[in-house]
């Protein structure tokens, strides 16, 4: 499945906000006041018309016209700022862009400039910026779990809980038994049972190690269940990648069916932990727990929030 990250989009838009003129490669004069003033022809004919977040302004120049380059002067609607841009002598037209239609009409004044910085006559153009399509993005998305859907062989009796990985508090944690001999953790093991309350086709893991490091998962066996009775393998996480360091987050991506089975979905997850990073640890330690799913959204190119009242921000107290 591919995913197209929200900072991705971003970065894509970005790109038609900031950049004001599309202006051709063109090596325009230094202005020489030493000689004498060359006056150019005007251009004619000035056109607005709507492009993609931009808008398209063109114009007929005459033969033998002395310009050296088109100047194009509008007001940003959103900075209020006075925006200059350059067409080159032999071009028609420039795409001002890094506008949206929510701008509303924009009035473009341009003029031809000789190569002694002389100019023509002043002429106007109105015009709206046309709009991007909806760019359809995956999004990321946290299943609303509790300790309530989770299951767990191998509970420490004396710290930590599983309700602790849903706490938000990194401080809290679940532990494995560590109490009883280490034999015990290499007969038994550990693992979870999800209850995912709906079902998905894959999931990802993302899990907070204990603030010391301890426990940190390494090799894992994932398997699906339509009942939770009834268990099929999915794969074996040969190495979660996650660090021995305190609070380090972890995303294990991809929690689904392979080969002659992939495109299966299950309504409950199994997650079998058979060894820590750590071989000589005999138990598990998290702080954190999450499954992760992907939406689907439609994203608007053309909002770039300018418009919006900012929400008032949330009283912080440390």
């Amino acid at each position: 499945m591919k995913r197209l990250s929200f900072a991705m989009l971003l970065s894509v838009i970005a790109i038609f906000s900031f950049v004001a003129c599309e202006e051709e490669e063109h090596n325009y004069p230094v202005v020489d006041n030493t000689v004498t003033p060359v006056t150019p022809k005007d251009i004619s004919n000035v056109t607005a018309e709507a492009g993609p977040r931009s808008v398209i302004l063109r114009w007929e120049t005459p033969a033998e016209s002395n310009i050296s380059y088109v100047e194009v002067v509008y007001t940003h609607p959103r900075t209020n700022e006075v925006v200059t841009c350059k067409g080159g002598a032999f071009n028609d037209s420039i795409e001002i862009s890094g506008l949206i239609p929510a701008y509303g009409e924009i009035t473009f004044n341009l003029c031809s400039v000789s190569k002694t910085g002389n100019k023509g006559s002043v002429l106007t153009a109105k015009g709206t910026a046309g709009a991007l399509p909806l760019i359809e993005a995956m999004t990321e998305k946290e299943l609303p779990l509790t300790a309530a859907n989770i299951q767990c062989n191998n509970i420490e009796p004396s710290e930590g809980s599983v309700a602790a990985m849903f706490d938000g508090n990194l401080d809290s944690f679940f532990h494995s038994k560590w109490s009883d001999s280490g034999a015990e953790w290499r007969a038994n093991t550990c693992w979870f049972v999800v209850d995912l309350k709906g079902e998905y086709e894959t999931l990802d893991w993302r899990f907070t190690n204990r603030s010391n490091g301890n426990g940190v998962p390494k090799v894992v066996d994932v398997y699906g269940s339509m009942d939770g009775e009834n268990w099929d393998f999915m794969k074996t996480i040969d190495d979660t990648g996650a660090p021995q360091k305190g609070g380090a987050t972890t995303t294990v991506r991809g929690l689904k069916y392979e080969g002659e089975d992939a495109g299966k979905t299950y309504k409950y997850l199994k997650l079998w932990i058979r060894e820590p990073q750590n071989g000589s640890q005999t138990y598990i330690c998290l702080a954190e727990f999450r499954l992760i799913t992907l939406e689907k959204v439609a994203v608007d190119p053309n909002d770039d929030d300018w418009n919006r009242v900012p929400e008032p921000e949330e009283n912080v107290t440390e």
